[in-house]
């Protein structure tokens, strides 16, 4: 039976790592995902092989689907939300006539009929309207958690639940080929949209049903299928050395849509302790102009250091982080599990000789 995975974008898969872990290995790998495994194997193998504390993607691919899957490592998943917003590009191939409980064809088939002669003019037509209408609801069996657990899970078990339907935006949809009840097409759409979904309304449109039978994303976010490396490939270059990877895209190089601003050592420091900038302290002729509320990356010594935003403070213009990145690489170890756990339970004694326990706020 075809399994779902229940991992979300960016969910951290934490495990303490050997000392001998590679450092300074924060940044994303464009994974050209093969067909037959799960998303979250793809980030079990890399996270061994790198033996990084947090690895996590930025979108689900099915097990039957391949190409394009972004995989965040070390402090880059602090920003997986936000590279997983990014629209997608699929190509794939569905075959009219057959109904499945997954929607796809590693399902049990429910329903089979003779679809040859439906018009290629009508299918596009189903498509279109289908597009237009803004809202799917996702399939039953999926990672969409419904009392604590995933649909799938629920699936598997005969129980249908009921899931809501949500926003998507399909911006395009094309019939590439036609070859009997088997139809090839291209699809461009936002982020949460399930191809096997849409492929499966297609289907009750005109009548006969449909299931996905092939589908490889060729594009998510900034990120291309000509970006990707085959990950036996990556593997390999991960064990060999984890930490100078050719195939690590640095995180000064994640969301070309922002604009970035340098700041100084002092300003640094504040920063990575949470605390606001004055707009004075950054401008120069490398930042940009200050909007309210823009989101900008924040850089040291040409690293990216955090994610921040414009804002108004006492009426003056700041810089305020809103996601820090620990120091890694050349600025220094990471402080392991252990030696955070032991700096919090420091004992010191006050003014009063009273015995307190300091707490590590940073």
């Amino acid at each position: 039976m075809n399994q779902y995975s229940s991992e979300e974008p960016g969910r951290d898969l934490r495990c303490r790592p050997p000392a001998a872990a590679a450092r300074g290995c924060d940044g994303l790998f464009v994974v050209d995902k093969p067909s037959g495994i799960s998303s979250f194997e793809v980030v079990r193998r890399i996270r061994k092989a790198t033996r990084a504390r947090r690895v996590g993607h930025t979108g689900t691919l099915d097990p039957l689907a391949s190409g394009v899957l972004p995989v965040c490592v070390g402090e880059a998943t602090k920003l997986a939300s936000l590279l997983a917003s990014g629209k997608r590009h699929y190509r794939g191939t569905f075959i009219l006539g057959v109904e499945t409980d997954t929607l796809d064809i590693t399902g049990r088939i429910l329903r089979r009929q003779d679809a040859s002669g439906i018009p290629t003019g009508r299918i596009e037509e189903a498509s279109a309207l289908l597009a237009a209408t803004g809202y799917q609801t996702p399939p039953q069996f999926s990672a969409i958690k419904y009392k604590g657990k995933p649909s799938y899970y629920w699936a598997r078990r005969g129980i249908k639940v009921p899931l809501q339907a949500r926003a998507v935006r399909i911006e395009g949809f094309c019939i590439r080929e036609r070859s009997g009840e088997r139809v090839s097409f291209d699809l461009v759409c936002s982020s949460g949209t399930y191809v096997r979904s849409l492929v499966a309304e297609i289907g009750a449109a005109l009548g006969c049903g449909a299931c996905l039978s092939e589908l490889r994303r060729m594009a998510c976010g900034q990120f291309c299928i000509e970006d990707a490396v085959d990950l036996e490939h990556l593997l390999e270059a991960l064990r060999r050395d984890a930490s100078s990877t050719p195939y690590l895209v640095p995180m000064t190089a994640l969301l070309p849509e922002l604009e970035s601003v340098p700041v100084d050592q002092a300003a640094a420091e504040r920063v990575r302790h949470g605390g606001l900038v004055p707009w004075s302290a950054v401008c120069s002729g490398l930042a940009p102009g200050f909007s309210c509320g823009t989101k900008v990356k924040i850089l040291h010594n040409d690293s990216m250091i955090a994610l921040g935003e414009c804002r108004l403070s006492a009426g003056l213009p700041v810089l305020a982080p809103i996601r820090v990145f620990e120091p890694t690489g050349g600025q220094g170890p990471r402080e392991t599990v252990d030696a955070k756990n032991a700096r919090d339970r420091t004992i010191v004694k006050g003014e009063n000789d009273s015995v307190i326990r300091r707490r590590n706020l940073s």
